[in-house]
């Protein structure tokens, strides 16, 4: 028997950015995935992933020496295939570039590593990587307290989490704060969201010794508060020295430690302007900074410290508050959301702009009672039992994505075509649900389908009545302009059977306009129901099928097919009806295009001119050559072209092809489908589609010139 591959994660620690907190947390994950593997017995991996091997961040050294390491810098100079390098040179701009080429590089490390997940990863716009994408957002600090960032800086973010929420297999929020201020900004994403709360885990030596060496080494008294946070302006410091003055007007001179980096903040010259207010307070005695210390020194003078001070007005899960659970200290914390939700016994809150507030809770800690609340006793075995369920939880997101992308190796029936020739995509966003249903791409036909899970309630079927009866007048211009395209093509049609016949506006003008015997049939029995009563008509709420006992001439389907999943027994059905009775097949459904990889791409779902608009109910897109290529497999292969207005379908019949050997829309679909797919290759990317079936437009046989199709793979 062969071993079982190991999980292989890639994981990329954040570059230096002067974010110690990243760096903490990212040698908290390795090391808790680590453990959780050792104790679930699993063969787990772990590949670090750095940008550039001459300038390996810092944060590197706080992470296991024994993991491979492996760098992005060492594909900057892979040669691309003959195949690509015209890609290249046909994209346009710089960005476009860029983007192809880092693409290019991050799958050649994958394939290298045979990474199963890379984490945290924003996607690449218009590229898919050949492995589960996981993105991580620690918080949306931007869109809260915008004032802290340049436009610049506010522009990437919403950039980078745009891309996430459409394009990643899954995202990752550090607490249920976070997840709200995500949905109110971007509101429900294509990707799966999910909270993983992190935990500290004990390193060796920080509870060997007493605390008071590493004290006196830095020649710090006995009883003091600490702050530990980088001197950025979100930190708030300041509300510190504003509450130290108070309390020396209570005679009451609390010394506080601060720790943390200097430099790097984003809101200003933050640790010159707190020195200048120390100094204009005469708070020199009272404040100790010490700016960023060695790891472990640092959690000792934690541990010597009557509590610890986290003044912050805002946080995405605090590595702070969790050194306070680990070391068993109490805390006075500002009353964010964030920090009720990491639920820490002995914490006392106060509002984050309150000096007062803040004082009482100080003035309070001091007392010769001690805290106000009694904090957990240190337990590093309970640390370690919480990382291992950490751990742990990663791994199950993790093994979930993987299964899942898995789905781009797949290749699955068509239910369009019936070929196995589906490829997996990516998940489109419902407008109506809010969730991302996976989408599926057929190499063979082009057609794509979408595995919703939705399903209408009774208030969904009233509102499709009320939006149908809004359609009427509309839909009756229409049904007009339609019937007679279509009898001036079969003059002798005398009956007319339509399947999803909504209200029966287009049966209405049959009847009454042309003298022809109608039939309906549709599931929405609110609709049926209302379109006998007012139009005076007989259609069924039920489905159709050809042992109905209905006869006709015509059998018309007006934007119905578009909600049926798997259309093909359908389809099957009309083709048996027509050839039995001589009739005539029209089909209409909004046809899925190239131009619609755009769509695709840009993550507009929610455009009313996408054919993905609502895609919890238009699951099945059929392509033209599609749905030409089905019936002509089920003895319908004459077809006819008929559109009016907002209607754009088809016609079948049966008899000999009228189908032209030569320059027809239909041949040089399938011309160009032999030439692109014969090698049965998985398109890795929108991109990868959309330049494969761009060669031709399939709409109306208009050949691409090079300037067409460079501006429609400009962002490939």
């Amino acid at each position: 028997m062969e071993p079982v591959k190991p999980l292989t994660l890639l994981i990329r620690p954040t570059p230096d950015d002067g974010w110690v907190g990243g760096a903490i947390y990212f040698r908290n994950l390795v090391q808790s995935v680590l453990l959780a593997a050792e104790r679930q017995n699993r063969a787990v991996e772990i590949v670090l992933v750095h940008e550039d091997r001459a300038a390996p961040p810092d944060s590197d050294r706080i992470l296991p020496p024994a993991l491979r390491r492996v760098y992005l810098s060492d594909y900057d100079d892979t040669e691309l295939p003959r195949a690509e390098q015209e890609i290249f040179k046909s994209l346009a701009g710089g960005e476009g570039k860029r983007r192809f080429r880092l693409a290019r590089k991050y799958r050649k490390l994958i394939e290298a590593t045979g990474g199963d997940v890379i984490f945290p990863m924003f996607p690449i716009e218009g590229h898919t990587l050949p492995c589960a994408v996981i993105s991580w957002i620690p918080d949306l600090q931007h869109a809260v307290l915008p004032e802290f960032f340049t436009e610049k800086e506010i522009g990437i973010r919403d950039r980078k989490y745009s891309d996430a929420a459409r394009s990643s297999d899954l995202i990752v929020l550090s607490s249920e704060s976070a997840r709200t201020d995500f949905l109110r900004a971007y509101g429900e994403p294509a990707a799966d969201l999910a909270v993983l709360h992190f935990f500290t885990l004990p390193e060796d030596g920080w509870f060997e010794g007493e605390p008071c060496e590493v004290r006196e080494a830095y020649g710090i008294p006995k009883d003091f508060l600490m702050v530990c946070n980088q001197f950025w302006a979100h930190k708030n410091h300041l509300v510190i020295l504003r509450a130290l003055g108070i309390l020396r007007g209570r005679g009451i001179r609390p010394l506080i430690v601060f720790t943390g980096g200097l430099a790097g903040d984003r809101g200003g010259q933050v640790i010159d302007r707190f020195l200048q207010e120390t100094s204009k307070a005469g708070l020199w005695e009272q404040c100790r900074v010490l700016g960023r210390l060695d790891r472990k020194d640092q959690i000792h003078l934690m541990r010597a410290a009557r509590a610890i001070v986290q003044p912050s007005l805002f946080e995405g899960w605090s590595t702070v508050m969790e050194d306070a659970r680990l070391l068993g200290k109490p805390v006075i914390a500002s009353d964010l959301a964030v920090h009720r939700e990491q639920d820490l016994a002995g914490a006392v809150y106060f509002p984050a702009d309150d000096a007062m507030a803040l004082a009482d809770r100080i003035a309070a800690m001091l007392e010769p009672s001690g805290a106000v609340a009694e904090p957990a006793s240190p337990d590093p075995k309970a640390a370690v039992t919480r990382s291992a369920a950490f751990g742990a939880r990663f791994l199950e997101l993790v093994q979930g994505r993987v299964a899942r992308s898995s789905r781009l190796e797949t290749v699955r029936p068509c239910p369009v075509c019936g070929k196995d020739a589906q490829v997996w995509i990516r998940p489109l966003r419902g407008k109506r649900s809010g969730r991302g249903w996976p989408a599926w791409f057929c190499r063979s036909c082009f057609s794509l389908s979408v595995e919703s899970g939705y399903r209408e309630d009774q208030a969904a079927l009233e509102a499709d009545l009320e939006w149908n009866r809004g359609m009427i007048e509309r839909n009756r211009v229409l049904s007009r302009g339609l019937l007679s395209s279509i009898l001036a093509l079969r003059p002798g049609i005398t009956s007319v059977l339509e399947i999803g016949s909504g209200v029966g506006t287009f049966l209405g003008i049959a009847r009454d306009e042309f003298g022809l015997s109608v039939q309906g049939y549709d599931i929405n029995a609110e609709a049926v129901r209302w379109g006998n009563d007012a139009l005076g008509l007989s259609m069924s709420a039920e489905e159709w099928s050809a042992a109905s006992g209905s006869d006709a001439d015509l059998v018309v389907s007006l934007s119905c097919l578009e909600h049926v999943s798997n259309p093909r027994p359908l389809l099957r059905e009309m083709a048996s009806f027509a050839r039995s009775r001589g009739a005539g097949v029209y089909l209409s459904v909004p046809f899925f295009l190239p131009k619609d990889w755009d769509y695709l791409e840009d993550g507009r779902e929610d455009d009313e001119a996408s054919p993905f608009f609502d895609n919890d109910v238009h699951v099945t897109l059929f392509s033209k050559i599609g749905l030409t290529d089905a019936m002509a497999e089920l003895g319908l292969p004459v077809v006819t072209p008929v559109s009016c207005q907002g209607w754009s379908g088809l016609l079948f019949e049966a008899g000999p092809s009228r189908q032209p050997a030569g320059d027809d829309w239909i041949a040089k679909w399938r011309r160009h489908a032999v030439a692109k797919f014969r090698d049965g290759s998985v398109p890795r990317c929108l991109a990868d589609c959309r330049r494969w079936i761009l060669s031709t437009d399939g709409a109306n046989g208009k050949s691409a010139s090079p300037g067409w199709l460079r501006r429609l793979s400009r962002r490939a």
